[in-house]
């Protein structure tokens, strides 16, 4: 029996407008190189940009630090696509404090595509997205670590980390990954003989997400993703069924396609959900 889809909405490195009293930093001794500053990992730029220490051979801690009496729950991590800590021993730590923290567990990403994000070391897509889920815990401060080796420095391209959102329910038809993509060209070039031509297609996914009967009781708790999709601008990973190899392959990152009017119609206590949604930064082949 398959699973409810999942989405993160949430993302406690990003300091900006989700969580503005954060403190994101990386830990001493490591410090960060010239340009690949630590909030790049939540710009939401993808392989763009990155972050990445000034030298390598070091313990490389990527932190988040709420604050005094601030606390949030946690069951899900995403490392984007470009990240190269496949085959490190890395390690989720938590902290009440924000000075000792106490490992929640180690995890070894994989260097092939596979796996379930519920097994111990995770799921990578073909993409190149890594992501393991977790039993919910909740404390004041996270660390990523990734441990010193020598002649490497670590690259963290997007590294997320929040409460995972179950639907209550299935989609409406298609239930499964429907495939949907639309071809962009996003520029236009004229010869010398006056010839216009398009160059540079990108391929984006598409998902739609339409759920007929969500009951009043469900709602509010989605309402809460949808703020930080519609309010806050932050994009969604969404995993349409993670106990399917398959399915936990097509994870992806969406964001709104552009004007959006969102529309949650009570008929008469239920709700009819429906977005329309489009990857973020595509992979770019051509």
């Amino acid at each position: 029996m398959p699973n409810q889809p999942l989405i993160l909405s949430d993302n406690l490195y990003e300091n900006v407008v989700l969580h503005p009293a954060a403190t994101v930093y990386l830990n001493a001794p490591a410090t960060e190189a010239v340009g690949h500053q630590i909030w790049r990992v939540a710009d939401n730029l993808r392989d763009m940009t990155w972050c990445t220490t000034s030298a390598s051979n070091i313990l490389a801690q990527f932190r988040t630090d709420l604050g005094v009496g601030q606390t949030a729950a946690i069951s899900i991590l995403v490392l984007d696509r470009g990240h190269n800590l496949a085959g490190k021993a890395i390690s989720l730590n938590v902290s009440d404090d924000g000075a000792t923290f106490t490992t929640l567990f180690t995890v070894t990403p994989l260097s092939t595509p596979g796996g379930l994000p519920t097994d111990t070391n995770g799921c990578l897509t073909p993409e190149g997205v890594w992501c393991k889920t977790f039993s919910p815990v909740t404390h004041r401060a996270f660390s990523l670590d990734v441990p010193a080796s020598s002649g490497f420095a670590p690259i963290v391209t997007g590294l997320y980390l929040g409460d995972l959102y179950r639907f209550p329910e299935y989609l409406d038809a298609p239930g499964d990954y429907d495939y949907h993509q639309t071809l962009k060209y996003l520029k236009n070039e004229v010869s010398q003989g006056g010839v216009r031509v398009t160059s540079r297609p990108v391929l984006w996914d598409l998902f739609n997400i339409s759920i007929q009967s969500l009951d009043g009781a469900s709602y509010p708790a989605f309402q809460a993703q949808v703020n930080r999709l519609l309010r806050q601008q932050q994009p969604w990973w969404i995993c349409v069924d993670d106990t399917d190899a398959t399915a936990s392959g097509l994870m992806r990152f969406f964001r709104l396609t552009g004007d959006t009017e969102y529309d949650p119609v009570l008929d008469p206590i239920h709700r009819t959900i429906k977005l329309n949604l489009e990857s973020v930064a595509p992979v770019l082949y051509v």
